[in-house]
């Protein structure tokens, strides 16, 4: 019995995996001129377009998907191009800086990349809870510091 729930278990363990994962991957194959023709088709049926209209949409959808490939493909430069600048940014830093200052700096960087990513969850929930997450304890003031000074 505990075998047969373990077998189970796993096959459906197993079948969320693989489901995860075919969803993840996107199905490249799909041409802006598919895209295009699929959403046309869509539309002639749920909304009854005559041919004229049809026709007319489908173009519509065509250029769309043709801008949104040409503003993906731009965004991705525009990534690497910035990736390339941070990664001068940080070379040139550890020419400068000490290897001390420098590992200091990048301690400092990491904490806020922390902070961008997780910080406003964080920060509305030290407000409800009054008690400051450790990781902000140098982006805030010290609440006996604060008290001190008053």
């Amino acid at each position: 019995m505990k075998t047969a729930k373990v077998i189970v278990l796993s096959m459906l363990f197993s079948t969320f995996c693989v489901g995860t994962l075919l969803a993840q991957t996107p199905d490249k194959s799909f041409t802006p001129e598919d895209r295009a023709a699929k959403a046309t088709e869509h539309l002639k049926k749920t909304l009854n377009l005559t041919d004229d209209q049809a026709s007319k949409v489908k173009a519509l959808n065509v250029q769309f998907w043709n801008d949104q490939v040409q503003f993906r493909k731009a965004q991705r430069e525009a990534r690497e191009n910035e990736k390339a600048k941070m990664q001068a940014h940080q070379n040139d830093l550890k020419q400068i800086l000490t290897p001390e200052q420098f590992q200091k700096y990048q301690d400092i960087q990491k904490r806020m990349r922390n902070h961008m990513r997780y910080g406003m969850h964080h920060r509305r929930f030290d407000r409800c809870e009054g008690d400051r997450h450790p990781m902000y304890k140098d982006f805030h003031h010290d609440k006996d510091q604060d008290q001190n000074q008053k």
